[in-house]
This record gives C-alpha cells, structure tokens and sequence, in this order.
C-alpha cells in the first residue's frame, strides 16, 4: 500500500486539476476546428477523385480564394466514363452524420460560357440501402445560362423508384464570371419537420428551408465537388460546348456544433455597402465632391493635386479590426496622364494610415502598396501593371496581422509582410481624377 502524506496528496490535486484544465482546452479548441479544411495547399489531403485523367484535377498557384493553390477541375466532352457518367469531381472519404455545416468557393473563369446544358458543381449524394440503386442527389448546387440553383428532394418510402414525395427548387440569381463565390451550406438531415437546410451567397442567406430534406436511408450523404455534366452521357445534343473549366478553393466541413462564423472563409461582415441605401455612412475628410448616386459612390469634382493621396479623401465612419477582407469595384471615368484611385486603410489621422493605389501608367510612387507613418511615406510593394480608364476591376486587399495581399480581378498582384497593422477606417481617394466605386464589402478574415 502507497500512503500519500499532506504534501504529496496536495500536489497530486494539483496535477489532476491542471491536467483536467489542459484537456478542457483542448477539447475546446477542438471543437472550434473544422472536421475537414481543404485549401489544397498540400493537394487533395484526404478527398478522393472521380475523374479519368491527368487534366481532370490539378492544384495551381495564384488562382486562389486564400493561400497560394487551389484546385482546377476540367471536363472535356471526348473523356471516358467515370463512375458511369461524365464528371471530374472530389468527394469526402469519411462518413457524414446528420447535421452539418460546408464552407465551398468557386471561381467561374471569364470565358464560362453560358449554356443551358446544366453542370452540377457540388451534390449531396445519397448512400443506397442494400439492393437499392442510385438515385440523382437529394441536394445539389449546379449551374445552367450562368445562374446559380440549388435542389433538393426528399423521398418517404424505404426503397427508392427515383419517384420523390417532393421537390424544392431555388433561382440563386446570375454568377459572377472571374470572381470568387462563397457558399456555406448548414443542413440539419430529416424526414420530417426537423429537417433545415440553410444556404449563405457571399455573406447573404439565401435560403432557410425547415422540413424533410432526405431519402428514407441508412447512411447520410456524402458530399461530391467539381464538374459534373450528364448531359453529355444521356442528352448529348442538348449542349454545344466540349469543355468545361472551374476552380474551387478553401472547402471546409463541421459538425453541427460549428456555425456560420466558424465555418465561413469569406468571414463576419464589417461594411456591406452597395450605394443603393440613401444612408450616407461617408464622410469627406478632404478635397472634392463625393455623389452617392446611380448605385455607386463617385468623386465627381476632384481637388487637383499632384499625386497628394489625401487631396480628396471620403472614409466610412466605422472603425474595422486589424483582420480583414475588403472587396470593391472601382474605375477611373476619364483618362488623363496619372489617373488614379486609391483604396485607404487603417486610417487614424491625416499623418496615419495605409492605402493601396492604382493608375493608368506607370510611375515612381503609384500601383503599390503604401503606408504613411507620422507623416512619412514607406513604399511596401510596386504592381507591375496600369489599370484602364473607363474600366470596372474588382479589388479585393486582405490584412492579416503583418500580411497583406491585394488582388485584380481575381489575380494576385502584391503581397508584402513585415506590415505593422492598426485598427482603423476605410475609404477611398484620388490625387486628381473623377473616380467611381461600387459594391463595397469588408469582412473579417477567419484565421
């Protein structure tokens, strides 16, 4: 027998409470993280192909949601049957259960033709009971004239007929070609009035749907991603094209104790700004008349400065954490020989902040990445190419902590580190040049 004497029970009691403490916290943590993140920095990790070939799947840099892969599904008519159809696509490995929470992105290159052909590009599919067969998914997400639709189905009876006891079919509006798509999925898999499906689009929700949602079966479906186009095996003269391309990044997956902050890439919503609302959350620091009119935000009659980025400055009233993901779409109205914008950041004061600049040429202080410090200015990164006047582009500049990225139109086009990031406001300028803005968003950027 062990007899513990005072000291020893004492710092045994110790033990047991950190060690319990310790495990608590990491059962906490675990529960934060998703049950799959797939950013294909590595390839596939532990998701299967479906495909036939060495075009079908690749990860390749720069045409990313995050990081520095994503993944390229391809199609071509001429390829051979998979799994009896025409499909290039991945699916999870592991079994899913009854209530679940899917983060997907996709990017629909600019030559997407539309066609009324459908592609499905995401499907929950049903497990067959034994001696069942297949049936077309109880939920999938698919594309046909460049709209974006969601179906789902439910079916009573144990043993499936492809007959269904109901169908709910959802317009999810026109995709955005050469531009990132976010898509959170929470489905709550029932029979009856339990049944939820939730669908979020860039941050908006889309559809709540409560009632049935399934297939009488044993196993809950699993989820497939990528190019998947019947039509080209049973109805081939319906479509006209021979090849289909989609890039799809950051896939994750969560049980049902997740939710829509912890599963979302695309993050919380800070500023959702379309400039249709006659609420002007702007305010004009400096310079020239800002309009807010015709669903956009225009500098109408610049100041004239040379190159000065404060010389007509309008910020949104709000204050936005060091973590962030803005998106807007900017123009310069008329070409001059230094047109240009500029997208503000981390504003504190006139001598503070940071901002990323855009001009028609190229010159010694524009297209880059810039922060101002008690009044001095430090060039952090060049871009390497002009913009175009009279031409939208979508911008999208991401900070997190010491990072910063900025993308073009769904390109990378500067990356710094070593950045000090402060908590401040937003805005927009230019040094001299009627400028226009449209569709701003920031969120917060997961981690």
């Amino acid at each position: 027998m062990i007899i513990l004497h005072s000291p020893s029970l004492h710092y045994l009691r110790i033990f047991l409470i950190t060690l319990t403490f310790l495990i608590a916290q990491d059962l906490a943590v675990a529960e934060q993280l998703p049950l799959f993140d797939g950013d294909f920095e590595q390839g596939l990790g532990s998701l299967q192909l479906e495909s036939c070939c060495s075009h079908s799947f690749s990860t390749i840099p720069m045409i990313t949601r995050h990081g520095r892969y994503g993944a390229r599904f391809e199609l071509r008519r001429s390829d051979p049957d998979v799994a009896t159809s025409k499909r290039a696509e991945a699916k999870t490995a592991f079994p899913l259960v009854q209530e679940m929470w899917f983060n997907l992105n996709y990017l629909f290159p600019k030559n997407y033709t539309s066609e009324q052909s459908p592609e499905i590009i995401a499907q929950w599919h049903d497990i067959p009971d034994l001696g069942e067969h297949w049936q077309r998914p109880s939920l999938s997400l698919w594309v046909s004239n460049n709209k974006l639709h969601l179906t789902n189905r439910w079916q009573f009876k144990k043993f499936g007929d492809d007959k269904y006891d109901g169908e709910s079919n959802y317009d999810l509006g026109n995709i955005n070609l050469n531009r990132w798509i976010n898509i959170v999925v929470h489905i709550r898999w029932a029979l009856d009035d339990k049944g939820l499906i939730e669908l979020w689009q860039d941050g908006v929700q889309k559809i709540k749907k409560v009632g049935p949602n399934r297939y009488n079966d044993d196993h809950y479906p699993y989820l497939k991603f990528g190019i998947y186009k019947y039509d080209w095996k049973i109805r081939p003269r319906i479509s006209t094209l021979n090849t289909r391309v989609l890039y799809v990044d950051d896939v994750r997956i969560g049980y049902k104790d997740s939710n829509y902050a912890k599963i979302s890439t695309l993050g919380t919503p800070y500023i959702k700004d379309t400039f249709t609302s006659k609420i002007n959350p702007f305010q004009v620091i400096t310079g020239g008349t800002w309009l807010r009119h015709l669903e956009r935000y225009d500098l109408v009659l610049p100041v004239q400065s040379d190159g000065l980025v404060t010389a007509n400055l309008a910020l949104n009233k709000g204050t936005i954490p060091t973590n962030f993901n803005l998106k807007i779409d900017a123009q310069v109205n008329s070409p001059s020989s230094v047109g240009d914008y500029s997208i503000v950041f981390n504003y504190k004061d006139l001598r503070n902040f940071s901002y990323i600049n855009f001009s028609l040429v190229n010159r010694r202080g524009f297209n880059g990445i810039f922060t101002v410090k008690n009044g001095a200015l430090t060039t952090l990164a060049t871009f390497t190419s002009a913009i175009q006047a009279g031409k939208w582009d979508h911008i999208e500049l991401k900070q997190a902590g010491p990072m910063i990225e900025v993308w073009r139109n769904s390109q990378l086009i500067g990356q710094v580190g070593g950045n000090e990031p402060i908590s401040g406001r937003v805005g927009f300028s230019s040094s001299a040049n009627s400028v226009s803005f449209d569709n701003l968003f920031v969120y917060e950027l997961p981690q």
